[in-house]
C-alpha cells in the first residue's frame, strides 16, 4: 500500500476550520490551553478515547477526511493540529480566561475524568 501524500493546503484549511470552531468553544478551548501549558506535549494522551475522537470525527464530517488531508489516519495529526490552533489563537481566549471562571459542560468533564481513570487504571 502506497503512503498517502500530505496535502499541506488542506491541512492548513483544517487548522483554520478548527480555529473557528475552538473560538466558539471558549470554555473548552480554555481548558485545553491550560492542559497544554501544564502537561506539555503529553497533554492529549488522556483525551483520545473520548474528546479526541470527537475532534477527529468533527474534521471528517466537515470534509477534512484522511483522503482529503492526505494522511493514513486523522488520529496521527489531530493532536498536533489542536495544539497548533490553541497556542496560536487570538489572544482574546487568554484574556477571556483571566476575566471569567470557566466551567466545562458536565458531560465533557465526565468524559475527561473517565479517560484519566482509564489510563491510570491501565497504566498507559
Amino acid at each position: 500500500m502506497q503512503e498517502p501524500i500530505a496535502n499541506i493546503q488542506e491541512i492548513k484549511n483544517a487548522a483554520s476550520f478548527l480555529r473557528g470552531w475552538f473560538f466558539d468553544q471558549k470554555e473548552e478551548s480554555g481548558f485545553i490551553l491550560r492542559t497544554i501549558k501544564e502537561k506539555g506535549c503529553e497533554w492529549y494522551f488522556p483525551f483520545h478515547a473520548f474528546w479526541g475522537m470527537r475532534i477527529r470525527n468533527l474534521l471528517r464530517v466537515n470534509g477534512y477526511t484522511e483522503k482529503v488531508v492526505g494522511v493514513r489516519n486523522l488520529d496521527d495529526i489531530y493532536g498536533v493540529l489542536v495544539e497548533f490552533v490553541i497556542l496560536t489563537m487570538d489572544r482574546n481566549l487568554e484574556s477571556y480566561l483571566t476575566r471569567t471562571e470557566t466551567v466545562l459542560e458536565p458531560n465533557i468533564r465526565q468524559a475527561i475524568s473517565d479517560a484519566e481513570d482509564f489510563y491510570r487504571k491501565h497504566e498507559i
